[in-house]
């Protein structure tokens, strides 16, 4: 198996986008927050990045998928955050997300 650019995989650019996006995101939330939900969403944008990265120098494809299923796993976690928690916290109204 031949390794993978991980710059050049479509995947990755996107997880960094996400992070820029995220870390936008995160700095409008309240001071309240600084430490929490903010936190857990930005290590969880830079986590998926980090996996691909990681996951590309592996020496099979399978090892690579693992790393992969982990990023889809976290990005679920990442998703539900927006999408549920924000939601009901008040940082977005409905129908906006």
């Amino acid at each position: 198996m031949r390794r993978h650019n991980f710059k050049k995989l479509q995947i990755w650019q996107l997880a960094i986008e996400l992070i820029d996006e995220n870390y936008k995101l995160t700095s409008t939330f309240p001071d309240y927050e600084k430490y929490g939900l903010r936190t857990q969403m930005n290590r969880c944008s830079v986590s998926i990045a980090s996996n691909i990265s990681e996951g590309s120098s592996k020496r099979t494809d399978k090892h690579f998928m693992k790393f992969l299923i982990t990023c889809v796993i976290t990005m679920k976690f990442v998703y539900y955050k927006f999408t549920k928690s924000l939601l009901y916290h008040g940082f977005f109204a409905k129908g906006s997300c």
